[in-house]
């Protein structure tokens, strides 16, 4: 499990009802809800990793710190609302190459750092794979079960890095996402689209990959990558038409405090309530019968 590497930056608010405070005129504006909403994945990604070091806790207690896996997807839901509300408040040419830069930089450094410390205090040995580094580098390592890795024999570059090659991923779509996803009604459509795609792929690679890497490598690995988390970025383009659309409001327009006063409360709640949504069992079985179906799979 990680923590992804970035620390997306909101766009200048357009209203006072979403919550955002100007710290000053030429600075990027901090929002509340979005720093309580990165607090509750840090303590859920915290949970689990307390959870894992003691094995020997009552499966009540395990069964609830095991729900710290999510805090990865909701920071992948925060880091999508706080692109998608930069991306549509910038006014800027090239603003697609000028974004891919940014996001470059934010995360590339720190990453590579990171490379560096963990050839140095857990050295692969003989496990050293020079397709594996040169993936990891390129964050294109998110894409076969063999240099992510989910393989018990294989070498990690940086741990929990899935989420890292996830959100490269998501930033090369982006552009096409917000185009597509426009309105409200669009992120809906795009968001159903994206979880028959999730389908669709995960069976295509289902049927790639077992023969070569088994069951285990293989059905982990279509948790992590891109095709089976895209449900999850497009909820947070979601979510910022859900505000802009509350902005819009003439019950907010007029100066209503509501939104306002609880929009703390009100998104984080609403982000962790659709969080269920991409994770009903979406079933990657084999479609020769000669092999049984597990009861656990994606």
């Amino acid at each position: 499990m990680h923590v992804p590497l970035h620390n997306a930056e909101p766009a200048t608010p357009q209203s006072a009802t979403t919550g955002a405070r100007q710290r000053s005129a030429n600075d990027p504006a901090k929002y509340d809800y979005i720093d309580a909403l990165r607090g509750y994945a840090i303590l859920l990604v915290i949970i689990v990793h307390v959870g894992a070091a003691f094995p020997e806790l009552p499966w009540p207690v395990k069964r609830f710190t095991n729900l710290g896996w999510y805090g990865v997807q909701l920071f992948f839901v925060v880091s999508s609302l706080t692109l998608a509300m930069s991306w549509h408040a910038r006014n800027e040419s090239l603003r697609t190459a000028k974004f891919m830069i940014r996001r470059f930089f934010r995360i590339a450094p720190m990453y590579y750092a990171a490379t560096a410390y963990y050839l140095i205090v857990r050295p692969p040995g003989d496990a050293f794979s020079p397709a594996q580094i040169i993936a990891s580098t390129l964050f294109v390592h998110g894409w076969s079960p063999g240099v992510l890795p989910t393989t018990d024999d294989g070498w990690t570059v940086v741990p929990g890095s899935w989420s890292v090659a996830a959100e490269f991923g998501f930033y090369f779509l982006l552009p096409l996402l917000v185009t597509l996803a426009s309105s409200l009604g669009r992120a809906a459509v795009a968001l159903v689209a994206s979880l028959v795609l999730a389908y669709i792929a995960n069976q295509i690679a289902f049927d790639i990959y077992i023969d070569t890497y088994g069951f285990k490598a293989t059905d982990q690995f279509l948790f992590f990558w891109l095709p089976n988390q895209l449900p999850v970025f497009l909820l947070g383009i979601g979510l910022y038409h859900v505000l802009r659309r509350a902005e819009a409001a003439p019950w907010a327009v007029a100066g209503h405090a509501f939104w306002r006063l609880h929009a703390d409360m009100i998104l984080a709640l609403g982000a962790l309530a659709i969080l269920s949504v991409p994770f009903l069992m979406i079933h990657a079985c084999p479609r020769r019968t000669s092999r049984s179906c597990p009861s656990m799979c994606w």
